[in-house]
């Protein structure tokens, strides 16, 4: 009976010495607080693979090409709202009876371009079913 307290108070012990063990990982909760460092992906420029680049090069240029990238979004709205503004102006010129002509003239040449699907569709159709008989 002696022998069975015994082991049953040493089980005890270890059961609850075990869960201070367990939480007391301070160390690693701050490691999980800082972001390890992220490696960019990208593609490298024609023929920079065959130049055997150290991956500190190869992260420099993503970097670089991650900057420029932005940049040359940037350009391309501005472009975009550039554009739009000119035409709003160019129709301000107009009078109501020629924007509203240039409209009908606009939406005829998107007809049209439907037209010509519709027709290639049609012939592309009838030309398979024909090779397939």
């Amino acid at each position: 009976m002696y022998r069975l307290r015994l082991v049953f108070v040493v089980l005890l012990a270890v059961v609850l010495s075990g869960n201070f063990l367990i939480g007391d990982d301070k160390e690693k909760d701050q490691d999980k607080d800082k972001d390890p460092p992220t490696k960019l992906r990208g593609f490298l420029p024609k023929n920079y693979k065959q130049l055997g680049l150290t991956d500190d090069q190869k992260q420099s240029i993503f970097k670089i090409q991650a900057k420029y990238t932005a940049q040359i979004e940037q350009l391309k709205k501005r472009e975009r709202d550039l554009k739009q503004a000119e035409k709003n102006e160019l129709e301000l010129v107009l009078t109501a009876a020629q924007r509203a002509r240039l409209k009908e003239l606009s939406s005829g040449d998107k007809d049209k371009d439907k037209d010509k699907d519709k027709d290639k569709d049609k012939s592309e159709s009838s030309s398979s079913s024909s090779s397939s008989k």
